[in-house]
């Protein structure tokens, strides 16, 4: 089986699968969510071998490494000896540079694929400049040697739309490259079937004003995907004489939550519970709490 047909079920996989809980750092991120999730489908796609960090474990493919690449064996997750040979055709030496990357992988054709894996912490709405020039740079690095690029970056915080406009285009740009990005927030709580992320929208007053909106939003998750069926909203720029404004739970109007219409009555009660056990949470404070606790008992 070929490394694109990988690719694509990789990038898939990446989008939709549940990310553990409490992940801080970048090892966490790429030894609890990433590369397992690279194994899984590379184990039942033969002729496709994956090359990743063995972080002091001893185990080796079975018999050996060329084996696996031809279907034969038992291919081991982080074998050293797959990574140490992988130097040899997955480095990319630039301007005197030697470049690595985090997990890589070719197929009996020769056709290859470079991961490249980051966690960002954003401030004020942004992710660290450095940091994320950094990471595109790699996966730019990566491109001119490998056929195929993925860049993993998870986040933790939130981000501000406005900084966002150009992201589609740069997207296109890359997937006209060969390089593809997956973004996941790491900043999600879990209740059931639902997952709840802290976010910061851009609310438009008319078509000149806007103003920032922080809350939170509901993503139901049914049959391997998930669909947006609410926003819950705290406004931060609370006026003192009128005291925090309202709230709202909007339901996502779309085909995915019009296919959930039947189940209306169970969703809505799973997303009452859920918020009730949201508001246990210490990060919310203040007026965001409170207004939350409004749209909740409404």
């Amino acid at each position: 089986m070929s490394i694109s047909v990988f690719k694509d079920r990789f990038i898939n996989q990446l989008r939709v699968e549940e990310i553990p809980d409490h992940i801080k750092t970048e090892k966490d991120f790429e030894n609890t969510f990433v590369v397992p999730v690279a194994y899984q489908i590379a184990d039942a796609l033969p002729g496709v071998m994956l090359c990743s960090h063995p972080w002091k474990k001893t185990d080796c493919c079975e018999p050996n490494c060329e084996s696996t690449l031809k279907g034969l064996g038992h291919r081991k997750r982080g074998c050293k000896n797959c990574w140490a040979e992988s130097k040899s055709w997955a480095s990319v030496d630039i301007l005197g540079t030697r470049n690595n990357f985090d997990l890589v992988g070719k197929d009996a054709e020769g056709s290859t694929l470079a991961v490249e894996i980051k966690v960002i912490t954003a401030k004020n709405g942004r992710l660290a400049t450095g940091e994320i020039q950094r990471f595109l740079g790699q996966c730019a690095m990566a491109a001119s040697k490998f056929n195929f690029v993925i860049g993993v970056c998870g986040y933790l915080g939130t981000l501000n739309p406005k900084y966002n406009f150009d992201t589609n285009k740069f997207a296109q740009w890359g997937k006209d490259n060969n390089i593809f990005l997956v973004f996941r927030p790491l900043s999600i709580e879990r209740f059931g079937n639902y997952e709840i992320e802290w976010v910061t929208i851009r609310s438009f007053l008319d078509h000149q004003h806007y103003y920032e909106v922080d809350g939170v939003e509901l993503h139901f998750k049914r049959q391997g995907h998930r669909c947006i069926v609410g926003f819950i909203s705290g406004y931060m720029w609370l006026d003192k004489k009128r005291g925090p404004c309202r709230a709202y739970l909007l339901a996502h109007d779309s085909k995915d939550w019009g296919e959930l219409l039947p189940e209306s009555q169970k969703i809505l009660k799973e997303a009452k519970e859920a918020v009730y056990q949201l508001l246990k949470k210490p990060k919310l404070m203040g007026s965001v709490k409170g207004n939350i606790h409004l749209c909740a008992n409404a």
